[in-house]
Order: structure tokens, then sequence, then C-alpha cells
């Protein structure tokens, strides 16, 4: 279930870096102890901390932290933990488990992702992430300056700065070449129509066009990322007919009954017009038809037909006519 972060506890991180005039990277087991007790124990592998008498009259609030494993992680539980004493309707005894399943109350789901909200924030507010994808232009140097300057793991640097990427970037990873657990993110907005395996897939992975395609490790983890282009170029028209006739000629060369795939890509490319009604850039359109086209391995033979690009720019063309 995807639920909107609620402005107010982005709102209470931010308030929390002005008040203090926090620096980086946030000192926040010092902002943990100035609000409750807290302490590092022993606990069950399914568990990384607990708080208690959160919002209780007269009784400081405790905090319990599993004790060892990687730092960042337990950075990232104490800006949690610091979420639910400071979201004001978090109140009681809260359990992190680091997995939900399907018998935890809705409620805490609801609760358990604000403090995540609010841990992303405190720890990697979102015009600091902004700023180091503006200043980076190589993935791999952005991962590990967020990583490291805001002490953050790696995929929680990663998560976050997707979370601000331009549309039509990709990256998946794994905490190593032989783990079969694998994590995608996309950037939102994306439309490139590419499932997660077939971004670890090079033979699928080559069915679309303009990518480009990098793979490289930080520590032990293994990344592949895949950024495609928001903006094409339109193939110079030189075919005098209308596109409706360009497309038949086209979908003639392939199938005996052209009537399904017509119809089946006339509807892509006025989905991609629909998506961006509001755009009248050309270069804008192709390229999110394009990338359409290339997720669907049915049509990939297309692509390689100057006809069916002439088709494409003159359709385009034409819906852009109309917006003006």
């Amino acid at each position: 279930m995807v639920r909107e972060v609620d402005e107010r506890i982005l709102r209470l991180a931010r308030r929390l870096h002005r008040k203090n005039n926090l620096k980086f990277p946030v000192p926040v087991e010092d902002l943990v102890r100035s609000y409750a007790d807290l302490k590092f124990i022993d606990m069950p592998f399914d568990i990384d901390g607990l708080c208690m008498d959160l919002k209780a009259i007269g009784t400081r609030t405790k905090v319990f932290v599993k004790k060892g494993g990687y730092r960042t992680r337990q950075r990232f539980t104490l800006a949690h933990e610091l979420g639910h004493i400071l979201i004001p309707w978090h109140t009681g005894n809260i359990i992190d488990h680091t997995d939900l399943n399907g018998d935890i109350d809705l409620l805490y789901w609801f609760m358990e992702g604000e403090a995540n909200a609010f841990a992303s924030e405190l720890l990697m507010p979102e015009d600091c992430v902004r700023n180091y994808i503006k200043e980076y232009h190589d993935i791999r140097e952005l991962i590990e300056g967020v990583a490291e300057d805001l002490d953050v793991s790696i995929p929680a640097a990663i998560f976050r700065i997707f979370r601000f990427m331009p549309k039509n970037n990709i990256i998946g990873f794994s905490y190593s070449e032989h783990d079969d657990k694998r994590y995608v993110v996309r950037s939102p907005g994306t439309k490139v129509r590419i499932s997660d395996s077939s971004l670890f897939d090079d033979e699928e992975l080559d069915s679309f066009h303009n990518g480009e395609v990098f793979n490289f490790n930080i520590g032990p983890y293994c990344i592949r990322y895949a950024t495609f282009p928001n903006h094409l170029d339109l193939p110079e028209i030189y075919d005098p007919r209308d596109w409706r006739e360009i497309l038949i000629e086209c979908l003639s060369c392939f199938y005996d009954d052209i009537k399904s795939p017509r119809q089946r890509i006339n509807g892509l490319i006025s989905v991609v017009n629909s998506d961006l009604r509001s755009s009248v850039d050309e270069r804008e359109l192709y390229a999110q038809f394009i990338h359409r086209i290339s997720g669907h391995a049915e049509f990939s033979m297309l692509l390689e037909k100057d006809i069916f690009h002439q088709f494409a720019a003159k359709r385009i063309k034409e819906f852009i006519e109309k917006k003006i």
C-alpha cells in the first residue's frame, strides 16, 4: 500500500534542523538522548529498535536500539525512533520490526512509514540531496558522496537519491554478485517499460533503444544503473503521406492482419500524449514513445524501420498542433 507522506512530518524534521543548526552528518544519537533515555541492547534478529512510554505524562520516553551491527543502520534506527518521539500522534510502545508482514496492524504500517519518512528527511534532507544531484554527474560518485558525507548506508543513499532524480532513471542493486535478492528503484515519472528482471538481463536490456547502462561496485554492493534520455530529436520528415497510411504500410511488412497491432500502436502513442498532455515539446513526446515501444518485445522490429519513425514524427507533430 502506498501512502503519501504527511507534509507535517517533513516539517518536523526541517524544524529540528533549523532549531539546532544541525551540521552533517547529523548527530542523531545526541538528538535522541536530548528527548529520551537511550540504551543499546541485544535484540532478536528481526527487531531493530523499541520506543516505550511515548507521550506518557510524567514519564520520560525510553529508547532501546540493537547493539552492534552496521553503524549506518544504527543511525537510521535512531532517526526512526526520534520520529516516533516527535510525531505527535505516535503514542504508547512501538517495536520496530525489520520485516513487516501481513499480520501486522495497518496503523502500525502507517506509523512505521511516517517514522521512516522523518528519518530520511532528518539524515538526508531533500534540499541537500537535490544539491548533490546537481553537483555530481557520475552516478557512482553521487551515491558515494551522499553515503559518506551524510553517514548513511549505500542502500539508504540510493533510495533517497532516486526519490528526486529526473525521470527515466532506473537502478538495481544486490549485496553481492551471488545474492539473488535484488532491489530495483525507479525515479518518479519513469515511463520506460522495463521489468525488474529485465534490468539484469543483457539480452532484454539491449532491446531498449537509446539507453545507457553502467555496472559498478561500491563495497560489496553490485549495482546496475540504466538511464534513458528524456528528449530525442525527431527524424527529418520526407514522406508526404498521412501518418495513417505510413503506419499501415509499416505494419503490413510484419503482419497479415494489422488491425490489432495498429490499434495497440495508436493506443500507446495516445497514452504518451495523454501523460504529457501539457507538453508541446515534440522531442519529449518522441522520446517517451520510443521508450514505450521498446518495452514491448513484439514491436521491437518496428524500431528498425525508418518508416515507423516517419509515422511517429508525423503523429506527434499533429498532437502538438492541436495543443497550440
